[in-house]
């Protein structure tokens, strides 16, 4: 039986190297700066200092009213990928097969799918 202190998983020691993801340090730091009372812009991550509009916020809510609230796949709705695929052919004339679009809720998780595709088979949503 494990006890508090003993790691429930025993990580490879190069896992210790990782740099942090920088970009959240800073916010860490602003946010701590912010607490103290500074005055801060937020530049680094990217998130929007406006709330969504009305018709954004009320498509949000309906959706809650009718339950759907369950997590979508990794790689974006399907709908939404052949949406793309099809303005990309009436706009632009090119086939993009909607299974090589990807929509993620912010660029880190597409920076990491496209990192680790290589490592995962062709089943895998990511």
């Amino acid at each position: 039986m494990n006890s508090v202190t003993e790691p429930l998983v025993r990580l490879a020691a190069r896992v210790d190297s990782i740099q942090p993801f920088y970009v959240m340090e800073l916010a860490k730091e602003a946010a701590l700066l912010e607490r103290d009372g500074r005055d801060i812009i937020h530049m680094g991550i990217g998130e929007p200092d406006f709330t969504a509009p009305e018709p954004v916020i009320e498509a949000a809510a309906n959706a809650l009213r009718r339950g759907v609230t369950q997590y979508t796949s990794a790689v974006g709705l399907h709908a939404l990928r052949e949406a793309i695929s099809a303005h990309y052919a009436s706009v632009y004339g090119v086939d993009v097969d909607p299974a090589r679009i990807v929509v993620t809720a912010g660029a880190s998780a597409r920076h990491f799918c496209s990192r680790v595709r290589h490592w995962w088979t062709a089943t895998t949503k990511c």
